[in-house]
């Protein structure tokens, strides 16, 4: 189960580099992930490799056309090694599950040495939505998901509920992204045994520092 931490996208840079120094001296051995936006690149490059971190696309309500998402990528190619891309929601709404389709194909085929995932709301989408975009990535082989941009309201009991019904329906292996703020929320968050966990805030991380061992 790998760490990863979200950076605010509000963040201006200075605050952005305080928090990645931050990160770099106290917790470089408990986060495998940043998750920053485009904006952040320069300053992420220079406390973190490309392999660590994480750049979020057309976050946080998935509005951009095709094209600008595809520029959006462009900008930060070869920069990290993975991208997380927002649902796209005109799509999603429609039911243009061809667009989606389209439009990852576009993706892969431009940008072929790019990790892909992608971030949904389940709040803004009944069930069967929710599994038909996941099994739409599993066809294309985007194998991991998150459940929650972190932007609307959001629980962790819910957001552990989002996670498991995603798993049980389509297979995809999704990310913990709710604020846990308590020794139970990382036990809750163990159990369900998810691809990853992604935290907001520095109490978080050192909940995670204190009670996960990641060798049991």
């Amino acid at each position: 189960m790998f760490i990863e931490f979200l950076v605010d996208y509000l963040y201006t840079d200075q605050e952005a580099k305080d928090l990645f120094r931050q990160l770099k001296d106290n917790y470089a051995q408990n986060i495998d992930y940043i998750l920053i936006s485009e904006h952040h690149h320069r300053i992420a490059n220079y406390f973190f490799g490309h392999s660590k971190i994480n750049t979020y696309i057309d976050y946080p309500l998935g509005l951009s056309a095709t094209d600008n998402r595809m520029a959006a990528i462009s900008n930060i190619y070869n920069k990290c090694d993975t991208v997380s891309i927002q649902a796209p929601s005109s799509f999603i709404v429609n039911r243009k599950y061809d667009r989606i389709r389209k439009e990852i194909s576009l993706v892969k085929e431009k940008f072929p040495n790019i990790n892909l995932r992608y971030i949904i709301d389940y709040r803004k989408y009944n069930h069967n939505i929710l599994a038909k975009f996941a099994s739409i990535l599993m066809e294309n082989e985007i194998d991991i998901l998150y459940p929650s941009t972190g932007f609307f309201i959001d629980n962790i009991y819910d957001n552990i509920l989002a996670c498991k019904y995603l798993q049980e329906k389509s297979k995809i292996k999704p990310i913990v992204n709710a604020n846990m703020w308590t020794k139970e929320h990382i036990d809750l968050i163990i159990k369900l045994k998810p691809v990853g966990i992604n935290v907001q805030n520095i109490h978080s991380l050192s909940l995670i520092k204190q009670h996960y061992d990641p060798k049991e």
